[in-house]
């Protein structure tokens, strides 16, 4: 007793006995008196059946709960899963986009090449440019490792973007026909009555070009097609510069002034197509070619030496002619 007390615990073998002695009571009981032990059993389940009802209950909502709880983490990680994939997707689709529309500028370089077959062309992306909306001078990823000089020609949207002013070994700078220091020899394309674009500042705001110099008599008028002029010093002649529009007669100088509405979309330009080929070159080659048929010329109708002589004369004569007008 003393050990009992000190421990302050049941021993665990007369608990034993307690609860044996108890499960022979019951089964005497049931034996004794059998419609008692029905009494007994119907006031224990009146008991104890509401009470596991109500554990039930407790047990399946507490369950409930539990598999609520297990499908909203469930359905959090999966919606995470999809927002990534969502995410993704949006970000193949946006790459294909612009895959899509980079072809679609390639082609149109492509068919802007195929309309100037005389010339062979070098493709450039625009890799950076001057602060401003339009695209006034900007520099190119293509230089003089691939050819590029100055003064060569820039086209893109069918029409003449400007001019190469300076050449790296990898990169190149332009100055757009936009710039207000650019000054284009132009003309007509049908009646190729001559004319001068310019660069404004006034006109940024419009997205316009001025123009001037146009003769009095000129048959330059709304809606006319200006080309680069054969007469200008570094443009090829014949590309697009835009489309004439609100003609002014100006009468102290019997001449008038207009706008032109470039091709090109300056706002958005992207990629461009540098023409090789240098109008000094072009005027070289074709007095060359001019200075070479005269003496061929010559020397066909040469009978004799006075005759000769007369007949170089007379090429020579017709050379310089050419020349000048070149």
């Amino acid at each position: 007793m003393k050990q009992h007390k000190k421990n302050g615990r049941l021993n665990p073998k007369y608990l034993f006995l307690a609860l044996l002695a108890l499960c022979c009571l019951l089964i005497a009981v049931s034996f004794t008196w059998g419609s008692a032990n029905n009494i007994v059993q119907t006031t224990v389940g009146t008991v104890i059946v509401p009470m596991q009802r109500g554990l039930n209950s407790i047990g399946t909502w507490i369950s409930s709960k539990i598999e609520d709880s297990k499908t909203i983490h469930e359905l959090q990680e999966e919606n995470e899963s999809l927002a990534l994939e969502v995410d993704t997707l949006k970000s193949q689709i946006s790459s294909m986009e612009n895959n899509l529309n980079e072809l679609d500028e390639l082609r149109e370089l492509l068919e802007l090449k195929e309309s100037y077959p005389n010339y062979s062309m070098v493709g450039a992306r625009i890799i950076s440019s001057d602060a401003g909306n339009w695209y006034d001078t900007f520099t190119i990823d293509k230089g003089s490792s691939d050819g590029i000089e100055v003064d060569m020609n820039v086209i893109a949207d069918n029409g003449l973007v400007g001019i190469v002013i300076e050449t790296g070994f990898n990169h190149a700078k332009v100055r757009a026909i936009t710039d207000d220091s650019s000054s284009v020899s132009a003309m007509d394309a049908i009646s190729e009555d001559q004319c001068i674009v310019n660069g404004s500042l006034e006109q940024k705001d419009t997205g316009l070009l001025d123009v001037e110099l146009i003769r009095d008599d000129s048959a330059i008028s709304e809606g006319n097609e200006i080309v680069t002029s054969y007469l200008s010093d570094k443009y090829l002649p014949g590309l697009t510069i835009g489309y004439i529009s609100n003609i002014t007669e100006d009468p102290s100088t019997l001449t008038k002034t207009a706008n032109v509405t470039p091709v090109v979309d300056f706002d958005h330009l992207r990629d461009v197509l540098v023409i090789t080929q240098l109008k000094a070159d072009l005027v070289e080659d074709a007095a060359l070619d001019t200075q070479e048929s005269g003496e061929a010329s010559g020397a066909d109708i040469s009978g004799s030496d006075g005759a000769q002589t007369d007949t170089d004369e007379t090429g020579e004569s017709q050379t310089e002619e050419r020349t000048d007008v070149q």
